[in-house]
């Protein structure tokens, strides 16, 4: 039997092996961002499993210090990576890169997530299908696509 490699998390509460019950992973991935709402279904985290290891043989709230999460709806979401570094842990929101043409800075957007609101760039705006993609690369890879743009948020 083939173990997954990964497992995904809804509203931080839910936690569970990802599956390729829709056909592939990507589309399960798709199908569970599609689902986010920002009320009841808010945010989605993809975390991979340690090597040879199923869900239940770890603690997601210890082990899990590297992942790619999403909060918001299917229509706009924040995307972030969460990575150890020799500086220690690291959280970056996810971004386009900038056109040549964009200012430097481009305007804030509200992001509404359960009771809780992300101001993020536009260019950090995500819908699902965008997102199932940039996801997928994550699941495939284990890092962020090099042609995204990676703002650093402070942990403290």
């Amino acid at each position: 039997m083939v173990h997954p490699t990964h497992a995904v998390s809804m509203n931080g509460r839910t936690w569970f092996e990802l599956l390729d019950s829709y056909g592939s992973e990507q589309d399960e991935i798709g199908q569970l961002l599609r689902r986010l709402d920002g009320v009841d279904r808010f945010s989605f985290l993809l975390w991979k499993l340690p090597d040879n290891r199923r869900l239940d043989q770890v603690s997601p709230r210890t082990d899990a210090r590297a992942y790619m999460q999403a909060a918001g709806s299917a229509e706009g979401m924040v995307v972030e990576v969460r990575r150890e570094s020799s500086r220690g842990d690291e959280q970056l929101v996810i971004g386009r890169p900038r056109e040549h043409d964009q200012p430097e800075e481009d305007p804030l957007v509200e992001i509404p997530w359960s009771t809780y609101t992300a101001n993020v760039h536009q260019s950090e705006v995500f819908d699902a299908d965008e997102a199932t993609q940039l996801f997928h690369e994550y699941f495939r890879s284990g890092s962020t696509p090099s042609r995204y743009r990676l703002r650093k948020l402070d942990l403290a």
